[in-house]
């Protein structure tokens, strides 16, 4: 058996605006999964343990799970005397990926394979501007990413014959994140986070 979980997201949170006194502009974009894909032979369901049989040339049990989160958040805004502004983007990724063999009788001519992986990336950017003619111009920005999945590739109480003792046991897991925060002030007095 196999299970394939794919999974993208995009999200933009942007706010703006202006005023002849005082501006004040917010925006935050918040992006999570929480996915599991399984990928399972399990003799445990039959009346009797390793009643589950499995004759064939190749066995292969696999779970893939991948995950992509591209976020962005932006706030802008000028005023005449004061603006205020903030932009903010999390994403979280916390995903399980298994791939079991439990209590079987696995008879493969060439290999049995069971496979877990998973795959994360996140991009998330955060920008803001403020501008303010005579006043003081405060922009603040945030951005952060985090990654915490499980993966999990198991054989239990699991009898084998591989003609060619090809057996393979595996769980892979790859992430990437990459957070930037942008900021940029203009006014009589500018002051930016």
């Amino acid at each position: 058996p196999w299970a394939r979980c794919h999974r993208p997201m995009s999200r933009a949170a942007l706010g703006g605006g202006g005023s002849g006194t005082v501006a004040a502009n917010f925006s935050i974009t918040t992006n999570l999964t929480r996915n599991t894909t399984n990928a399972v032979i399990d003799g445990t369901a039959t009346a009797a343990p390793l009643s589950t049989n499995i004759t064939a040339n190749t066995v292969a049990v696999d779970a893939d799970n991948s995950a992509h989160i591209y976020s962005l958040s932006g706030a802008a805004g000028g005023s005449g005397n004061a603006a205020v502004g903030a932009a903010a983007a999390y994403s979280d990724i916390s995903d399980a990926t298994q791939a079991q063999l439990n209590y079987s009788a696995v008879n493969a001519g060439q290999t049995t394979a069971v496979t877990a992986d998973n795959k994360a990336d996140i991009k998330t950017i955060s920008i803001g501007f403020a501008g303010a003619g005579e006043g003081a111009a405060v922009q603040g920005t945030a951005a952060s990413g985090r990654v915490a999945n499980t993966t999990e590739a198991t054989v239990v109480g699991t009898n084998m014959t591989n003609a060619n003792d090809r057996v393979l046991v595996q769980g892979t897991s790859n992430s990437s994140i990459f957070s930037e925060a942008l900021v940029a002030t203009v006014g009589g007095i500018g002051a930016g986070v």
